[in-house]
């Protein structure tokens, strides 16, 4: 996660990834673009906490309350539905909620590690996948429907937090279609 308000980041590494995207329109995922790339390539990050950086909020009157969508589809045309981190964007995009983003991030991962959990990580994994692609692509709403009510009948019952999580972000990923 990269975040540009303070940032250094060495000259080369920025020419290296090509520096900010300039496909994308208005505000919004830029930095987090350029992160990923860097991420990509094995760039460490190193955060300071120490620094304090204040980002300067526009008022909603000048850019408006919706989020904005062409970015992250920017993003998704780009790097496909493979990246879990990715995919969760379009379900808890990190703007309107970055704990939640991030947690549910450190969840499926340690989910992977056990065997007891890995079934309903690999299903969370399915359902951002899932959400991702019908965001982007606007798939037959009929037959997102049925692939998320699949996933809901596998998950119930579960118990573990990977599975909480699971429920959660396949109810979220029904709203998809409201």
């Amino acid at each position: 996660m990269l975040v540009t308000r303070c940032v250094s980041i060495r000259r080369n590494l920025l020419n290296r990834v090509g520096g900010f995207n300039e496909r994308f329109v208005l505000y919004g995922l830029e930095d987090w673009d350029l992160g990923y790339r860097l991420h990509r390539l094995k760039v460490p990050f190193y955060c300071m906490k120490e620094v304090v950086g204040y980002h300067q909020e526009h008022p909603t009157h000048f850019r408006g309350e919706v989020l904005n969508t062409e970015n992250l589809k920017i993003m998704l045309e780009t790097y496909g539905f493979n990246d879990s981190a990715l995919n969760l964007f379009c379900v808890v995009p990190p703007s309107a909620d970055l704990e939640t983003y991030k947690k549910t991030l450190r969840i499926l991962r340690r989910g992977f590690r056990s065997r007891t959990t890995r079934s309903s990580a690999r299903l969370l994994k399915k359902t951002l996948r899932i959400a991702a692609k019908h965001f982007m692509l606007q798939t037959d709403v009929e037959a997102y429907k049925k692939s998320l009510a699949r996933i809901q009948r596998k998950a119930k019952g579960r118990k573990s937090r990977v599975a909480r999580v699971l429920q959660d972000m396949a109810q979220r990923s029904e709203k998809l279609v409201e």
